[in-house]
């Protein structure tokens, strides 16, 4: 007699029939939202949709994709209402839904590989609007400081350039307190007085010197939770809340940068060009999309995409 089928078998195989027959409601059931903000399963339905609703009208095949499918996702990803193509942003949010999926269902045992690996996605649209101005950012960080893991997250962002992704990853065995250094993915930060001031009260206050040196620093799953935690600070604060993607490029424009105090490598180009986006004369040096690898291109996400549709 056959083995009887476990829980985990029924599952995949339901999964795997939802994604034969574009059957998006069951997937996202199954699989749950890939943050746990309340509009994150809105949101990802809605990235979703065109590509499923196009691929029921043309049959194309989620789980043996054709070897146009790269193309295929990146025409779908554009397409917006009444033909005019949605910004590069939204298609960029739009084709990260579908990587996210197929990830889920990799990680369910549903598929072995994803086919979205090594596509190239539109170019990243660039903000011409300036950052924040400096008298929110500051009103924000005064308004944090009785959170000390929120002071500290938000005075590393604006002081030291930190991709969100990046702060949310740091580990305590990464920073020296004393001199005051972090160790990043392309440098090492001498970080400044405000930086390690802000980060010793936080220690202090989650365990000082005992803290686990693999622990991660800041106890925000997501840049959503970071965001959230901003905006309540913001109401005290009496502002409206920014981006805080932006804080990165505020760095840029408020501070006297080297590449190493944030965090670019060292061939100096994508700092140069950050620098020169940040102060809003990029259109003009004529920089290209290659120079600009360094600069702030982190993955799109809800929280502070420019436009959610």
């Amino acid at each position: 007699m056959p083995p009887e089928a476990s829980p985990d078998y029924d599952d995949t195989r339901l999964l795997l029939h939802a994604l034969r027959r574009y059957d998006l409601d069951v997937l996202l059931t199954r699989l749950g939202p890939s943050s746990t903000h309340p509009r994150a399963a809105a949101l990802q339905y809605t990235r979703l949709l065109p590509f499923f609703s196009t691929a029921r009208l043309e049959g194309t095949d989620f789980q043996r994709p054709p070897a146009s499918f790269h193309l295929w996702v990146n025409h779908v990803a554009l397409l917006g209402e009444g033909g005019r193509p949605v910004k590069p942003n939204t298609a960029r949010a739009r084709i990260s839904a579908l990587h996210l999926l197929y990830e889920g269902l990799i990680d369910r045992g549903v598929l072995t590989a994803n086919p979205l690996r090594g596509l190239q996605r539109p170019p990243q649209e660039r903000t011409s609007s300036p950052p924040p101005p400096a008298g929110e950012i500051q009103a924000l960080l005064q308004a944090s400081r009785r959170q000390h893991a929120l002071h500290a997250a938000l005075t590393l962002l604006y002081h030291h350039a930190f991709r969100l992704e990046e702060l949310l990853k740091l580990q305590w065995q990464a920073i020296r307190l004393n001199p005051g250094e972090v160790l990043r993915a392309h440098t090492i930060t001498r970080l400044d007085d405000p930086s390690v001031q802000s980060l010793l009260r936080w220690q202090a206050h989650s365990g000082g010197v005992f803290s686990d040196p693999q622990a991660r620093v800041f106890p925000y799953e997501t840049p959503a939770a970071l965001r959230q935690a901003a905006y309540l600070a913001s109401l005290d604060a009496k502002i409206r809340l920014f981006p805080l993607r932006e804080l990165r490029r505020a760095s840029l424009r408020d501070f006297p940068h080297t590449s190493e105090s944030a965090g670019y490598a060292d061939d100096q180009s994508g700092f140069q060009t950050a620098l020169a986006l940040a102060q809003g004369v990029a259109q003009s040096l004529g920089l290209s999309e290659k120079n600009m690898r360094d600069s702030d291109t982190d993955p799109a996400d809800f929280s502070d995409t420019p436009e959610a549709t």
